[in-house]
């Protein structure tokens, strides 16, 4: 979250909260101070206490400020949040509506109840709880509420597309990439109760990788979630590729998903996608995921088939649609030849001489 770039314009210090929040991680928090307790984040800030400007929080949601908020404004310390959850999150809530059916009839009441007008206020309210963020920096203000100024950067994604545009392909030859983004084998998915069934999902996709393969004539190159557990044997002895999604995007013909914020790399690529999906993907914990895939689907007006309903790819793009979609939610155009840590320690610059 651009820390190496911001240290070399500014004083920084990285702060890993994980053991306050109970989400200890060992292997993410290199070189990061660990603060252990509430009292000893408070004690911490003290030294700051004349000559520190801007905390930037990169990975605390707005709902979790709730711990550390009273401090930090104790200190008078600004609060800046890069965004980077908001995006999945909004096509969830801006597709969810159109496919209730597939959902259980709590989630269905549910989302009828949060999308009557007085609750939906209520409840962005609520959300907020008094805590809002001073700054907030992202691709598009998906929520308003959250922030006192909002503050346009490109999406997260862009500068790992800068990047991408300059490297070599680790694939030989013209290929077709599948983003994984691992619905029966995530932690976040797989132990619920109503997770999808893994040598079913497995069978069907290897089904369909045969019929594209075959109608198409290109292989099928597999980009793994890093989260996710990927076994060759279940994906037909298919390549499988780990942390090159961006290298991968760039170099392929086309991109199939059902959801990965790495989709936002294919539309700055003017990749042709499809969206895959089927009805068991959607009523199961998957779900809300796979709405957000078909969303952008639709926004971007992809190709969107049924895994169990098959039909012939065409690898068009409608570059209208891509271009309003960059536009709008992922690229600030009138800059768009400065990265993303340009435009942050910009924006920074300018708080700290207030």
């Amino acid at each position: 979250m651009y820390v190496d770039e911001i240290s070399s314009e500014f004083f920084v210090e990285m702060w890993d909260l994980s053991h306050i929040y109970g989400v200890y991680d060992e292997s993410n928090f290199s070189g990061a101070l660990k603060i252990e307790s509430i009292s000893q984040f408070s004690e911490g800030l003290l030294k700051f206490k004349n000559d520190f400007r801007v905390l930037v929080i990169t990975n605390i949601l707005n709902a979790k400020l709730k711990l550390i908020y009273t401090i930090l404004k104790k200190y008078d310390i600004p609060i800046i949040c890069i965004s980077k959850d908001s995006f999945a999150a909004s096509l969830e809530k801006r597709g969810k509506l159109r496919y209730l059916r597939y959902f259980r009839k709590e989630e269905q009441l549910r989302s009828i109840l949060k999308a009557t007008p007085i609750l939906k206020h209520i409840l962005e309210k609520r959300s907020v709880r008094g805590l809002p963020y001073d700054y907030l920096m992202g691709g598009s203000n998906y929520y308003p509420e959250q922030s006192r100024c909002f503050l346009r950067i490109h999406q997260i994604k862009y500068d790992e597309f800068l990047r991408a545009k300059t490297c070599d392909s680790i694939v030989k030859g013209k290929y077709l990439l599948y983003v994984g983004s691992a619905p029966t084998t995530h932690p976040m998915y797989c132990n619920k109760s109503n997770s999808l069934n893994h040598e079913d999902y497995m069978c069907a996709m290897r089904s369909y990788f045969e019929k594209v393969e075959k109608d198409i004539g290109l292989e099928i190159v597999i980009s793994g979630h890093p989260k996710g557990r990927y076994l060759a044997k279940d994906w037909g002895g298919r390549k499988i590729y780990i942390g090159n999604t961006a290298e991968l995007i760039h170099h392929c013909e086309g991109v199939i998903c059902h959801f990965s914020t790495s989709l936002v790399n294919a539309v700055l690529e003017y990749k042709p996608i499809q969206i895959l999906y089927n009805k068991e993907m959607l009523s199961s914990a998957y779900g809300p995921s796979m709405v957000s895939g078909l969303e952008l689907g639709r926004i971007c007006k992809t190709d969107v088939c049924d895994i169990n309903d098959y039909h012939k790819w065409n690898l068009d793009v409608n570059k209208l649609a891509f271009d309003e979609f960059l536009e709008n939610e992922i690229v600030y155009i009138q800059y768009k030849r400065k990265s993303n840590s340009e435009l942050i320690c910009g924006y920074l610059k300018e708080i700290s001489k207030y």
